[in-house]
């Protein structure tokens, strides 16, 4: 029999009691566990939904108590056929999840660690992602876009859980599914690691980062990679360039009021752009402050067995703190940071927290690098 575990904060939003709950063990049979927790996002309640087996989750967004109530199985089955719907899936395959679903339903309590962790780790990106006030549709687009948790974090390949939710789908009912997150993302294993050096530009003493990376990764991963290894958060806009041709994010809620890259950075792998030929690219981020980086690709080096990827292996001086001013203003910060006499000392030292521009860590650099959210992701 089919079952969802619901947390304790979710039992207790909805008022349940031990009595309402149906003892159930593991159920190892495909489809049949489904946890779920609650969240606040936005001052809006959420319902998260992950499937055990294979991590693919789907949230509920604006869901009242009484509905959850009266009326989960409804609620869980069209928030499950949207979901397929946004990863692309035929409407076969959405009819005959949905009708495997479509069945009696228990609820019990949480078993399994590994689950509640992953659950919590998407949580977290959500709210992450999406801490600001946005539409309901909008919102509903953090099921497309949401980045899922791999398997094995910090070397490649990774799986995927709506890959792997499709072989789910393989298995049980015999129909293929291509899920749409899959697209853009490197799989196998780097064939050569490319080693870029980054170089924050008009920055003096320089900030910069060496760091090596498999050559099939997609220009967002790199993206992404880049935000980790230099300190940025990703939360503005960014492009790959080089004279007027460009890389990048061309959806159009992102290209609204100019024209999009001739490349879109989730379909291009860095191998098809840099060579021993062409080496150099420029990459913007934050088209406010408009923090320019030189990127120069210092060598092509074979794969060492002993070495997980991608890595940070050098740098100095810390990223300038995000929305600051660009290069004036963060220039002036500096100016206002080195002089506690200076007037505003006390109101930029707190604005500023513990940032200190000398200090750099290549391993804590690494570490970011290695974030699965940040690299499987997208906006």
């Amino acid at each position: 029999m089919p079952v969802i575990r619901m947390t304790q904060k979710l039992q207790k939003e909805l008022g349940l009691k031990p009595a309402d709950l149906t003892p159930s063990a593991q159920n190892d049979a495909p489809l049949a566990e489904w946890y779920a927790n609650i969240f606040t996002l936005n001052r809006r309640k959420q319902v998260i939904f992950v499937e055990r087996q294979s991590l693919f989750s789907f949230t509920l967004a604006d869901v009242g108590r009484k509905d959850l109530r009266e009326r989960l199985p409804e609620l869980f089955e069209k928030g499950l056929a949207r979901a397929l719907f946004q990863e692309e899936a035929s409407a076969e395959v959405i009819a005959g999840v949905t009708d495997v679903i479509r069945r009696e339903w228990v609820v019990d309590k949480t078993l399994d660690r590994r689950t509640i962790g992953s659950m919590n780790e998407f949580v977290r990106h959500h709210e992450y992602l999406f801490d600001d006030d946005r539409p309901s549709d909008d919102r509903d687009r953090s099921n497309r876009d949401m980045p899922m948790k791999a398997v094995q974090p910090g070397n490649l390949p990774y799986q995927f859980p709506a890959e792997m939710f499709a072989r789910v789908i393989k298995t049980l009912l015999d129909l293929d599914f291509v899920p749409r997150s899959k697209r853009g993302i490197a799989r196998g294993v780097p064939s050569q690691i490319f080693r870029f050096k980054i170089v924050l530009d008009d920055i003096e003493p320089a900030v910069w980062r060496r760091i090596e990376v498999g050559n099939h990764i997609t220009f967002y991963q790199f993206h992404m990679m880049i935000q980790e290894a230099m300190g940025w958060g990703s939360c503005h806009l960014h492009e790959f360039r080089d004279g007027e041709f460009t890389i990048g994010d061309t959806r159009d809620e992102v290209c609204e009021f100019g024209d999009p890259p001739q490349w879109e950075e989730r379909d291009k792998t860095i191998d098809a752009y840099f060579s021993p030929g062409r080496r150099r690219i420029g990459y913007i981020y934050d088209f406010g402050d408009d923090w320019t980086h030189t990127i120069f690709l210092e060598d092509i080096v074979p794969v060492q067995e002993d070495v997980s990827y991608p890595r940070c292996v050098d740098g100095a001086r810390a990223c300038p703190p995000e929305d600051c001013g660009g290069v004036p203003g963060y220039e002036h910060l500096l100016e206002i940071l080195s002089n506690p006499a200076h007037k505003e000392y006390t109101e930029m030292r707190d604005w500023a927290g513990d940032f200190d521009p000398e200090h750099f860590d290549p391993a804590m650099a690494t570490e970011g690098m290695r974030n699965p959210f940040d690299l499987l992701g997208m906006f």
